[in-house]
């Protein structure tokens, strides 16, 4: 995602006060929870702020980490 970065959105956010909750971010959560459930290793998502060499938001990076079993 190229946009203005998590914390400069959140402070827009702020000013408007409103308790808005992004529907994609609540059912990725939920779908995860479910898959995650009784399990071993989990399926994990790492939200990161990028920021250029002057600390400048250039946007977030999503990874997401889905374990391998191995196969003997």
């Amino acid at each position: 995602d190229n946009g203005i970065g998590r914390l400069k959105s959140q402070e827009i956010q702020d000013k408007r006060k409103s308790n808005h909750e992004s529907f994609s971010t609540k059912a990725t959560d939920d779908r995860l929870a479910l898959i995650n459930n009784n399990q071993h290793q989990k399926i994990g998502v790492i939200t990161e702020d990028v920021y250029d060499a002057h600390q400048n938001a250039l946007g977030t990076k999503i990874s997401i980490n889905i374990p391998c079993k191995k196969y003997q």
